[in-house]
């Protein structure tokens, strides 16, 4: 997000100069009057904040998940973000800029401002989000939230998030505090920014504008690469975010010196051309469009063109400067700040919002961020109502309570102990932990030499494939054979162009250079089948993979099992599984909290948790099919975790044995349930003779 941390969108109306007078006069009586600096000859810029408008509301209808005829109307709705970016870089260099040149700027006054401005409202939400994290989310959940609490108080939200999934990924939007990544990226682009002005205010201020340029094709130029060998970091980091922020400094930059102009007969067109630009992006741009990355210039130049070029007279001003589109502006930090949690945890209470519900949650949106701005933001930013003895005290309390409680529930597992002797159940590790326990493990690469008395086993897939990998593990060992892991969240490892998902390309090049290098193998394949679909699936996931021309991704898949059979390997498929409409830590956190203690071991003792099994054959029917074809290849075998969690003639598929649970979420495996799949797999291993018994102390493994 990007605000000014004195307010309103104030900035300097030509160069150094060039102001002043009555106008002057009045904004300093106006700014005194509210406790704030005045920074020369200032003028309100009301345009500015119907662009602060148009980008919060932008970012609001994309969260808000409204489907037409199946798609995001505004599937760049995204891009709001980078509007702010802009916005900020250019006010807050317009601050700082004349200050320096007014020989006033001080340091730590600059950070005591951006204070009063950010963290009031930031703290408000943070404890709003942690009490109805208490009482929504489970222990694992309450825990990973907590985690991003804190990152958020020490602006390194980007950093967590980019270590826990891809912003586009679904459980994204089941994470409160996913939005608070940007506040992080401007916050840390502010620690350095001043005192690189500083620097330069010192050795030579006729180079800013060089320095200036050069980061800024720096970072344009970091992000172009980024976007395709790095997407994650490259969407979260600021290295490839800079530019952005950069932007709108350089603009600051030349209006302060050289002043605002435009040539006489495009004036009145440029603000209309740069709002054209920027709204089209907004429709044009998608998830899988690149960014940032050069085509995010696009936008970005839009939002230059209306800052530069605007005045009083030409359409687009006199649109973005109307009194409702400045209302939404005043509070679009609040506005930002509340919207993802209150989508986040709807959907985590209710499920899946419906058009009519996701409106009447942005209504409700809007009273509580006009209440925020009006009670939170402004009392708090005023040094008059609240001295700056009364709020640095005031401050560190807030930001130690924060920190304190957030820090207790991320060290207890989420305070999972209250769960009693079920705890276990909400404390199991995902598959991004699930290695950590196992030897010769880094990240999701492992490598285990056991002396092989049989072939070596390659476990490959994505988080899936993470959720198995401890048992393969453990039945290497108990053979004797060789152990190799690679997989990576949200990413299939098959021959195709390009997989849509996170730094997935890098992954599938290693994946298949082990493969190649490797002996003849057994490799076990696990993966979150439907999730990967070409354009021909007109469903949740269709396009997430490019299979190369004139190919379709099930021909693909026969492509690469086939190479991988002809270079001597064995292949165990593990079939698309049972899969939970709802989390299941989820479901069961909610029957515990409603029974009496005294009551909870027989209540779990005797629960029973099912799914239909009509559902499951239907969910994944074209992903069934492949494995009909696959299963009659020499070389492969196929293991159906339905014919181990469901009873066909009930029809229902079971989630768990009492208080084992055989899914951890909705659809990866728990411990017990990866190991009972595994079992299975051994067995028809062992059938096929694939395996051999292993003499050890006199007994036989596998007999």
């Amino acid at each position: 997000m990007s605000y000014s941390a004195e307010g309103l969108s104030r900035q300097v109306t030509g160069p150094i100069g060039a102001a002043g007078g009555r106008k002057g006069k009045g904004v300093a009586a106006w700014a005194a009057e509210r406790g704030l600096a005045t920074f020369m000859s200032i003028a309100y810029r009301p345009e500015v904040d119907g662009l602060r408008a148009i980008a919060v509301g932008a970012v609001l209808i994309y969260h808000a998940g409204f489907s037409v005829s199946g798609q995001n109307p505004l599937p760049g709705g995204f891009l709001g973000v980078d509007i702010f970016f802009v916005i900020s870089g250019y006010l807050i260099s317009s601050i700082i800029l004349r200050e320096l040149s007014a020989g006033s700027f001080r340091l730590l006054d600059f950070y005591h401002r951006r204070a009063r401005r950010i963290l009031p409202a930031l703290f408000a939400i943070l404890l709003a989000s942690l009490i109805c994290g208490w009482f929504l989310l489970t222990p694992s959940a309450l825990e990973s939230f907590s985690g991003s609490a804190l990152s958020a108080l020490f602006f390194g939200a980007n950093f967590w998030f980019l270590s826990e999934d891809s912003y586009w990924a679904a459980p994204g939007a089941l994470k409160p505090l996913l939005h608070t990544w940007t506040l992080a990226v401007e916050e840390q682009f502010y620690i350095f920014f001043p005192l690189l002005l500083m620097a330069m205010w010192r050795a030579g201020r006729n180079k800013i504008l060089h320095v200036f340029l050069l980061l800024f094709a720096a970072s344009l130029i970091l992000s172009a690469i980024g976007a395709r060998n790095f997407p994650d970091a490259n969407f979260f980091l600021l290295p490839t975010r800079a530019w952005e922020l950069l932007a709108g400094a350089l603009l600051a930059w030349l209006e302060m010196t050289r002043g605002r102009t435009a040539p006489k007969g495009w004036r009145k067109a440029l603000p209309a051309a740069g709002l054209i630009l920027v709204l089209v992006s907004f429709f044009l741009f998608t998830e899988k469009t690149p960014h940032p990355s050069f085509l995010t210039v696009a936008p970005v130049l839009g939002v230059c063109l209306v800052i530069w070029f605007a005045k009083q007279g030409d359409i687009a001003t006199a649109l973005l400067s109307s009194k409702p589109f400045v209302a939404v502006g005043l509070i679009s930090y609040s506005h930002y700040l509340w919207h993802y949690p209150a989508f986040a945890y709807t959907q985590i209470k209710f499920g899946a919002l419906s058009n009519a519900g996701a409106l009447f949650l942005l209504v409700i949106v809007f009273g509580v961020s006009v209440l925020s701005y009006f009670f939170v933001e402004q009392p708090l930013r005023n040094r008059k109502v609240i001295s700056t003895r009364i709020f640095a005290p005031g401050i560190a309390a807030a930001f130690a309570l924060l920190a304190v409680s957030s820090s207790a529930l991320y060290l207890t597992d989420g305070y999972a102990a209250r769960y009693g002797e079920f705890a276990a159940i909400f404390t199991e590790s995902g598959a991004e932990d699930m290695a950590q326990d196992l030897d010769n493990c880094e990240g999701a690469a492992c490598s285990t030499d056991n002396t092989e008395v049989n072939r070596g086993i390659i476990v490959i897939g994505d988080s899936h494939a993470g959720v198995i990998k401890h048992a393969v593990a453990e039945m290497a060992k108990k053979y004797q054979s060789g152990f190799r892991a690679r997989n990576l969240g949200s990413c299939v490892h098959v021959d195709v162009e390009h997989v849509n998902f996170g730094e997935c390309d890098a992954y599938r090049a290693d994946t298949s250079k082990l493969v190649e290098e490797a002996d003849p193998s057994i490799i076990v394949y696990a993966v979150h089948w439907r999730k990967y679909q070409d354009s021909t699936r007109q469903v949740k996931y269709a396009g997430t993979v490019t299979p190369y021309e004139g190919e379709t991704l099930a021909q693909a898949y026969a492509k690469t099992f086939g190479r991988w059979l002809e270079q001597g390997h064995r292949l165990v498929l593990i079939a698309p599984g049972i899969e939970s409409e709802t989390h299941i830590q989820e479901k069961v956190k909610a029957l515990l909290d409603k029974t009496p203690h005294a009551q909870q071991e027989l209540f779990m003792n005797n629960l029973k948790l099912e799914v239909d099994f009509d559902a499951q054959v239907e969910r994944a029917s074209h992903e069934r099919e492949m494995m009909d074809v696959f299963s009659t290849m020499e070389g492969v075998i196929v293991v159906d975790p339905l014919e181990l969690f469901c009873d066909k003639p009930k029809k229902t598929c079971a989630l768990n044995d009492g208080s084992t649970l055989f899914i951890r979420d909705y659809t990866h495996y728990s411990k017990p349930g990866a190991a009972l799949i595994i079992a299975d797999a051994e067995k028809k291993m062992l059938k096929k003779g694939w395996l051999k018994p292993v003499r050890r102390s006199g007994k036989v493994t596998g007999e």
